[in-house]
């Protein structure tokens, strides 16, 4: 019991580090942690509600998912007052080029749960409840971000942090070459097919999951392209998640119990948090594809602004769940996401974007190719 509270409460200094290294604002920290806590009481009663053996998982992860989503929101309010904006002007522009990414990343996993929940529909149902609640209530606690006051000391320790966060991520950056972009393709499609390989070794308890699968991958890569407004990067983006996901059963598929309803249903849940920072990148590279720029200058410029706060995003899952798996003693299916969400978001999604481009790439008209006149 006391190792279990030291753990936690390591957790919790380590995810309040990361946050605070990120925003380089006390009161935005703050605003990150002491808002979502209303969420666990919410997170908590529908798990109880609904189904109670995802009761303490609704409650963790609904706090989890609502300080990733603060972390990237807050992120990009600061970067844009250090830009010059106002509070007010920078909190809008954050929740208006952030909210529409996340909430249809967010809805397409969440209709996935409730296919794959099954027989299990009540727990799939509580949890999609909670992470509805939970990014309502994202979106209004949002706005207090304005009320904070922004001190030039702030925008100074803020700037020069960016610089050198901005100078680690430009390493990775060659990611984006066709010749990285491919190589590194290819060991993640090696990786996922000896991943696949061992996750036929598990067993499912659910009858009909074959076709629910299928189902769910049509279901989810139509929201994502929705929401991109880009087939290639959905395709990247739905691709990164299936690797998570098979780095998730590797974790697990070694002499593992039936996979229950409830099982699917948490898995559902983990995905949901690692795929909002996949969700950023995917939404900052479109931007820039939109306004022209090639597919190569798009995804090196995601990475530059947003990637340091993906990463940092993915490390809060991180802490938390190589935590609780010093706890249990034994790997978990969220642990191997946690994991494999890390090198998902920083190298596989660029690589799999710019291969794809390659392999299929976008028409382009006379005009484009070689200028107006």
């Amino acid at each position: 019991m006391l190792l279990t509270a030291v753990l936690f409460a390591g957790v919790f200094s380590g995810w309040v580090a990361i946050v605070q290294f990120y925003l380089r604002h006390v009161g935005l920290t703050v605003l990150t942690f002491v808002a979502p806590l209303p969420l666990v009481i919410v997170g908590y009663w529908l798990g109880a509600r609904f189904e109670g053996g995802l009761t303490a998982a609704c409650a963790i992860c609904t706090y989890e998912f609502a300080v990733v989503c603060f972390l990237l929101l807050f992120g990009r309010t600061a970067r844009d007052v250090c830009d010059g904006l106002s509070p007010r002007d920078a909190t809008s522009k954050a929740l208006i080029n952030l909210v529409r990414p996340l909430g249809m990343t967010g809805a397409a996993v969440a209709l996935s749960i409730l296919v794959l929940a099954g027989n299990t529909f009540l727990a799939g149902l509580a949890v999609v409840g909670s992470m509805l609640v939970a990014f309502a209530w994202v979106i209004a606690a949002a706005w207090s971000a304005q009320r904070f006051a922004y001190s030039e000391k702030f925008i100074a320790d803020a700037n020069g942090a960016r610089e050198r966060r901005e100078r680690q991520i430009e390493k990775f950056s060659r990611i984006v070459e066709t010749r990285w972009a491919f190589s590194v393709s290819g060991m993640a499609i090696i990786l996922a097919t000896i991943a696949a390989f061992s996750a036929l070794t598990l067993r499912v308890q659910e009858t009909g999951l074959s076709i629910r699968v299928v189902g769910i991958a049509l279901l989810a890569f139509t929201l994502f392209t929705l929401g991109d407004r880009n087939w290639r990067l959905a395709m990247a983006q739905f691709l990164t998640l299936a690797f998570e996901v098979g780095m998730g059963l590797w974790a697990v598929a070694q002499g593992a119990p039936p996979i229950t309803g409830d099982d699917l249903t948490f898995m559902g849940l983990t995905i949901m948090i690692s795929a909002m920072p996949l969700a950023v990148l995917a939404s900052v590279a479109r931007g820039y594809l939109r306004e022209g720029e090639r597919v190569d200058t798009a995804l090196s410029r995601a990475l530059q602004l947003d990637g340091p706060g993906a990463v940092l995003a993915c490390a809060l899952s991180m802490v938390l769940w190589l935590a609780v798996t010093l706890i249990a003693g034994t790997a978990r299916f969220q642990t191997g996401v946690a994991l494999g969400s890390l090198p998902a978001t920083l190298l596989i999604f660029p690589a799999l974007t710019t291969a794809i481009y390659t392999v299929l790439p976008r028409y382009r008209s006379f005009d484009e190719v070689f200028g107006k006149r």
